[in-house]
């Protein structure tokens, strides 16, 4: 997304939708964003930075908030993704960092485009720890995501994960790519791993190094609890309640 932001030719369809979308933004009297990172695409699009108010988005803080403080004496990882699989989420780069890694084992959460291609890779691979559970009912997400000792979002692409912010809030940390809003989310080493997307090596490196140290991945799981409080669903509504009444 941030090359096409700056790709000259395109062909006269696409460049027509662009030539809209830029319109109706700058005609707009104000841009709502939810991260820092898209605030910087808008002004891209020729919008002025002070007509663009960047409100996080929100989650509902987990109602037990302890439960991760004492991490399991195992050093069986469990990991997590969860999310519509295409393309840019990076299944392929999880599925191949996690290849000949013992001692961890992964639930694959979502459904779409890419998922018999992922299935296929990961019989190449012959990975017989990774489980594809497909599209499952939120309750069931949300209990899976507890269970869970780590989320990995390999995404090529975030604006400001939702599931970054649920899983913090179940004291789940999070290894994610280096891209987009993510920065914003995890801080490396503090409330989870960052990495740099389509090193599927440095994602192997950061997974070894949580399923060997189980006093680490309980700091970081503490953190999660103390970062994610600001992001309180219920701030978030009444800010954007206030924006809109501002403007009324």
């Amino acid at each position: 997304i941030d090359e096409f932001q700056h790709q000259p030719k395109l062909s006269p369809a696409i460049s027509a939708v662009r030539d809209q979308r830029n319109y109706n933004v700058n005609n707009a009297s104000l841009v709502y964003v939810p991260s820092n990172y898209l605030k910087k695409i808008v002004e891209g699009w020729g919008k002025q930075s002070d007509k663009i108010v960047v409100i996080n988005n929100g989650v509902a803080l987990d109602d037990e908030p302890h439960k991760k403080l004492s991490m399991p004496d195992t050093n069986l990882l469990t990991i997590i993704f969860v999310g519509r699989i295409t393309n840019w989420k990076g299944i392929d780069l999880l599925l191949l960092a996690i290849k000949n890694v013992g001692g961890v084992e992964v639930k694959i959460c979502g459904d779409g485009p890419e998922l018999t291609a992922c299935i296929e890779l990961n019989k190449k691979l012959k990975n017989t720890n990774v489980l594809f559970l497909g599209k499952i009912p939120a309750a069931d997400v949300k209990t899976h995501l507890r269970k869970a000792d780590v989320l990995v979002l390999p995404s090529l692409y975030e604006g400001l994960s939702h599931t970054v912010l649920e899983a913090m809030a179940y004291g789940v940390p999070s290894i994610i790519s280096n891209v987009g809003g993510n920065p914003e989310l995890v801080s490396h080493g503090y409330n989870g791993l960052l990495f740099d997307p389509y090193d599927y090596v440095q994602l192997q490196e950061c997974i070894i190094k949580l399923r060997d140290s189980r006093n680490y991945l309980a700091e970081l799981s503490s953190n999660c609890y103390k970062f994610v409080e600001d992001f309180d669903k219920f701030i978030t509504y009444k800010q954007v309640e206030e924006l809109i009444c501002s403007k009324q």
